[in-house]
């Protein structure tokens, strides 16, 4: 949707997920201190998790530049309804997604626990800002926990996810933001002309 933002300070970043984390050290998703922990060969990657319409999701940390409360965001004429406008984030114009209207879920009121999750592709040069429910925390998600999420869940929701984390019986979805910022409902903005 745009140009990458430059990631914030590293140190300002682990501070506000620090924080997060106190603020929901109350969090059901945490494990309990004497709770088994699952058996994994690979080391666990950190996911920042929050919430969608009462579910909860998941996007690896290494996709986020900054959480933040809702900025200012300035409204587009004739965009699809899950972009909700764009924003000025340190000088830089970020497009505004409004996660749930893109993933199909019903609308909801604005609240003050919404945040604004920045999200960056691995793989490109692009960036967009995520509005969420709410931020729940920071888990390690090991790729051996994932299972296919065809059979767990249904929806648009699904060609985003690269799998689904069963936690306290409680399903995670985890978002394949790379995916996301690819498809075709986002790819839709870009330019169709080449310079010469």
């Amino acid at each position: 949707m745009t140009d990458a933002v430059a990631a914030p300070d590293a140190l300002s970043l682990q501070s506000l997920l620090a924080q997060i984390d106190r603020e929901t050290s109350h969090d059901p998703l945490s494990p309990l201190p004497n709770a088994p922990q699952p058996e994994s060969v690979s080391p666990a990657v950190k996911h920042v998790l929050f919430m969608l319409n009462e579910s909860h999701y998941a996007v690896p940390l290494a996709n986020v530049l900054e959480l933040q409360r809702l900025p200012h965001i300035t409204m587009l004429p004739n965009v699809p309804d899950w972009l909700r406008g764009v924003t000025n984030l340190r000088g830089d114009v970020l497009s505004v997604v409004d996660l749930r209207s893109l993933l199909g879920l019903p609308d909801a009121e604005s609240n003050v626990s919404q945040r604004l999750i920045v999200v960056r592709s691995t793989r490109e040069e692009i960036s967009t800002g995520w509005i969420v429910d709410r931020v729940t925390g920071i888990r390690g998600i090991a790729v051996e926990e994932l299972k296919p999420c065809s059979t767990l869940m249904t929806g648009p929701a699904v060609s985003f996810l690269s799998g689904v984390v069963e936690r306290d019986a409680r399903l995670i979805a985890v978002l394949d933001v790379n995916r996301v910022l690819s498809s075709p409902e986002m790819r839709q903005f870009e330019p169709t002309w080449q310079a010469a």
